[in-house]
């Protein structure tokens, strides 16, 4: 079971609910140490100057901006604390929307609420509502010294909420070619996915890579063999679209047939 990592009071109106937040996703990856290659020893990184041409310690760094010109604008320290929000301990709850309405684009980071001492009849009808109105919430939050817009939604019983990025903070979408869509590919092209239609297994997808590294590593550890497979992808092969499509489907028709065999 995750930590609590912030305790904090959902409030809607004069509706105030003491909730506890924990982190509900957060991504994997395998870290290394950099080593010297002679003694094998870790290495420290040096701050370097390169208009003095020598070495300073952090101590004689300060934060700048740089401006169209190539002038830098120099930022206190002091000035940039004072700018910075103060965590709070309200999810205040601003409007209610459909789900369907928000793009998933815009979900960054997702946590777990659950009801605090005192919460649970408060916590348990928030659920109950959201869930008979088919609503999320929009709310705003202070964390870690940075201001959020976060989504709440009602999962397993409970509520989670995902903070969101901010529209700026999205990239525009490339443009899209007007290419016409032949009526034959575009049958085909259905059924091929429809053929691969299965349910939706997240436990079925695993970190390869990370895995393989892991095994590396212990074999390394422990004095053992280390055998490697090669996980080059096969060249993509360019050819008459129809055609691919029509082996493509085959292919998947035989393998279900097999499945169901």
């Amino acid at each position: 079971m995750a930590s609590t990592i912030a305790k904090v009071n959902i409030s809607f109106g004069l509706v105030s609910v003491p909730v506890k937040v924990t982190v509900a996703a957060r991504g994997e990856s395998v870290s290394f140490n950099m080593l010297h290659e002679d003694c094998k020893h870790r290495v420290n990184m040096k701050t370097w100057c390169s208009h003095c041409d020598k070495e300073i310690s952090r101590s004689q760094t300060l934060k700048g901006r740089e401006m169209p010109d190539g002038s830098m604008v120099v930022i206190d320290p002091d000035e940039l604390k004072a700018l910075e929000p103060r965590s709070t301990k309200v999810l205040e709850i601003t409007s209610t929307c459909s789900l369907s309405e928000i793009d998933p684009l815009l979900f960054d980071a997702s946590y777990y609420l659950e009801a605090d001492k005192g919460g649970a009849k408060g916590f348990a009808l928030l659920v109950a509502a959201l869930k008979k109105s088919k609503r999320a919430a929009i709310a705003k939050i202070t964390m870690h010294q940075r201001e959020h817009v976060v989504i709440i939604r009602p999962v397993a019983g409970g509520l989670m909420f995902h903070t969101m990025f901010y529209s700026e903070e999205i990239r525009e979408a490339p443009e899209v070619t007007n290419e016409k869509v032949n009526p034959a590919e575009l049958d085909l092209a259905v059924k091929l996915l429809e053929v691969n239609a299965q349910p939706f297994d997240h436990a079925a997808y695993k970190n390869e890579y990370n895995v393989a590294v892991e095994e590396m590593v212990a074999a390394k550890s422990s004095k053992q063999p280390v055998l490697i497979t090669s996980r080059k992808e096969a060249p993509v092969k360019q050819g008459d679209l129809m055609e691919q499509m029509r082996a493509m489907l085959a292919a998947a028709e035989e393998g279900k047939k097999k499945k169901s065999a």
